[in-house]
């Protein structure tokens, strides 16, 4: 199992001694410039992350489709197509 975890898609590099609050600040940073309508519905899923696995895709399919009808998704799209960084507007 330790090598399984060791791969880019399951672990993140730890920081330098001493560098931890410095880097969950700056992480915690980039966190809040993005898309908060899609942190909350991607929080809202973790929240009722129980029952079957149809039942949580059918929650999962409801808010994707929510999230299409959303100013920041029609961002993220344009900025994907214009090959730019999205600027999300904090309500």
């Amino acid at each position: 199992m330790p090598r399984v975890c060791m791969r880019p898609a399951w672990s993140t590099a730890s920081p330098p001694p001493g560098q931890a609050l410095a880097e969950a600040i700056a992480w915690a940073g980039t966190i809040a410039e993005g898309p908060s309508g899609a942190m909350g519905r991607a929080k809202k899923l973790m929240e009722l992350a129980y029952g079957s696995f149809a039942t949580q895709l059918a929650r999962e399919s409801d808010l994707f489709v929510e999230a299409l009808h959303h100013g920041e998704a029609k961002e993220g799209i344009t900025a994907f197509f214009e090959k730019r960084p999205p600027t999300f507007h904090r309500r």
